[in-house]
């Protein structure tokens, strides 16, 4: 594609079809009475976009951008994935309501780039003053067959009745909102969502949906352990080994337990793996396998990776509505690529409760 100049929104609109999509990211991120604020990435090399307000459809004026912000840091580190190495820097954005325009419950205010008239992640965004309930969500463990079950999930519910839907993420550049403002984004939704999906811990997914049925996939350890590391090397090419362990040969966190921190907080985790099977016999602790039994339970369903066919009909049920046909999405770049067996073992050493999930999982199913 030709340069494009830069500054005019003449020649910019030639491209806005392309430019929404691609290179023009962005999302709101709270909203009160007297102030919307948000982040915007767009190509570096075009005039940073005007970003008009609207309430309840009547234009307000023209969003202040800011680089450099405090969010600048967490935003750029999530929102990588967008694929054009010419993305500006994450900019925070911010506009104040004047005490006459202000928003009251039930107002929509609408957030676009004035060239394209594309809104941002999160726009529209209706007011409201707590998190509206959702009836379902999914925990999304990665490489569990999530990516396939969201899929179907996103058809299932249409992509309207979804948080976040496909449209969401290709406005936001591509990953989940980060869990720290999660409760906040929630706020704005539409009163039509039905599901909240995302890469979220049980606590903090019972804390801002105390009423929603929440369920989940898990998948063997060892195969989950796999599954992980070829992504990580398709993405980084280093071997098996130095992405699992450090140089003194431990393993990193990233390989320890990852399903048992969607499940546990931090303090229940360390708890269970750290002198578990002293404490429990002098009594003082829950034993691992009741502590973790009772957690299932608080599911409306732990379904299976390799029991995909089985978790999905029960998830139906549930859910109250077809998921269709199973997909496979997400499936490895490395199919074809051996980890050796004694690195494996010395990963599920690090993954026992990771191991007691599963089993109860799978026993339960």
């Amino acid at each position: 594609m030709r340069a494009i100049p830069i500054g005019g929104c003449r020649q910019v609109s030639r491209y806005s079809g392309l430019f929404s999509r691609w290179y023009l990211t962005g999302q709101v991120l709270c909203c009160d009475a007297t102030k919307i604020t948000g982040w915007v990435r767009h190509m570096a090399f075009v005039v940073p976009p005007k970003l008009q307000v609207r309430l309840d459809g009547r234009l307000l004026g023209t969003a202040k951008l800011k680089s450099g912000s405090l969010l600048g840091t967490g935003i750029q580190r999530w929102g990588e994935v967008n694929r054009s190495p010419s993305l500006s820097k994450p900019k925070y954005w911010e506009f104040s309501f004047c005490s006459k325009h202000r928003p009251c419950a039930g107002s929509v205010i609408e957030v676009s780039a004035a060239w394209s008239g594309s809104h941002l992640a999160g726009s529209p965004w209706t007011v409201r003053h707590g998190v509206p309930p959702s009836p379902f969500v999914f925990m999304h463990i990665p490489k569990t067959a999530g990516t396939s079950l969201r899929g179907m999930l996103e058809t299932a519910f249409e992509n309207s009745g979804v948080f976040p839907s496909r449209d969401y993420l290709w406005r936001s550049g591509g990953r989940y909102v980060p869990p720290a403002q999660l409760g906040e984004v929630l706020k704005g939704v539409g009163e039509n969502t039905s599901l909240v999906l995302g890469h979220y811990r049980y606590d903090l997914l019972r804390k801002i949906l105390p009423q929603s049925s929440i369920f989940t996939m898990v998948r063997s350890p060892e195969s989950q352990i796999v599954s992980l590391l070829k992504h990580q090397r398709a993405q980084t090419g280093d071997n098996y080994e130095s992405l699992a362990m450090d140089s003194s040969g431990v393993v990193r966190p990233a390989f320890r337990n990852v399903q048992a921190k969607f499940f546990l907080s931090e303090d229940e985790l360390r708890c269970m793996t750290e002198g578990a099977a002293q404490r429990a016999a002098s009594g003082d602790e829950m034993r691992p396998k009741d502590f973790v039994t009772q957690r299932l339970r608080e599911f409306a369903l732990v379904g299976v990776s390799e029991k995909f066919q089985e978790s999905c009909l029960q998830l139906e049920t549930i859910l109250g509505r077809s998921l269709g046909d199973p997909q496979r999405d997400n499936q490895t770049r490395l199919p074809d690529e051996k980890v050796s067996s004694d690195l494996i073992n010395r990963l599920l050493e690090e993954n026992q409760i990771d191991q007691l999930i599963y089993d109860l999982a799978t026993a339960t199913l």
